[in-house]
């Protein structure tokens, strides 16, 4: 398979045939994003393009990102108006992921990467509670362990 670059999109060419035809090359034209694709790994210069993954978060950086969060609640979880702007809540997320890089140099994390995180923190800690409830309910007695904390 080999990619031909076009403005705007990419063509495919197969070197196999893809329809009942003579041998005949296919040509197939796809406008794909080169790193987001669902097909089969496309080739660039013999090398598959591949993204780096990050450390996990461990349960520290959790943590402290909780702590921080909680600590810049009101603006963070707080409603627009005149004390809390989409600036403000910027600010406040940029803040965290200083404050978390500078405590773990070793993993560097975006705005995006920490509140990404927050926010699936918050849903695990939503389910888990709601088993617990379901657990509650069921037994009459407290019988499961929340590992997560209450937010």
């Amino acid at each position: 398979m080999q990619i031909q670059q076009k403005a705007g999109s990419r063509t495919l060419v197969f070197d196999t045939p893809l329809t009942s035809g003579m041998g005949q090359r296919t040509w197939v034209k796809t406008s794909m994003h080169p790193y987001r694709n669902s097909s089969p790994a496309i080739m660039m210069d013999d090398e598959k393009v591949k993204r780096k993954r990050k450390a996990n978060w461990s349960q520290d950086q959790l943590l402290l990102l909780a702590q921080f969060v909680l600590e810049r609640r009101g603006v963070i979880k707080g409603r627009f108006g005149a004390g809390v702007t989409s600036k403000k809540k910027r600010e406040a997320w940029e803040e965290i992921r200083v404050n978390i890089n500078a405590s773990f140099p070793a993993v560097r994390r975006s705005t995006d990467d920490c509140e990404k995180r927050w926010y699936s923190l918050q849903s695990q800690c939503r389910f888990e509670i709601a088993d617990y409830k379901r657990a509650v309910a069921a037994t009459g007695k407290s019988i499961i362990n929340i590992a997560c904390l209450h937010l």
